[in-house]
């Protein structure tokens, strides 16, 4: 993903929560140093009576076993 493409994923993430209506969180490591993936909640259909969580993990982070 380019800088580019990445800022605005992160635009529409923002709307999206802004919109409340999906969510991309973050995951630090404990100290806060590191980024190790992140986790999004997107609903499955147009009521939002089912969700969808997802979780991505940095290459580093799969590879020591965080799946």
């Amino acid at each position: 993903m380019t800088l580019e493409d990445d800022r605005s994923a992160l635009r529409n993430h923002w709307d999206e929560f802004q919109k409340r209506a999906a969510y991309a969180y973050t995951v630090l490591s404990p100290d806060g140093e590191a980024c190790l993936g992140c986790v999004y909640i997107d609903p499955v259909n147009s009521n939002n009576s089912a969700l969808d969580f997802t979780l991505r993990v940095t290459a580093d982070q799969l590879t020591a076993g965080l799946d």
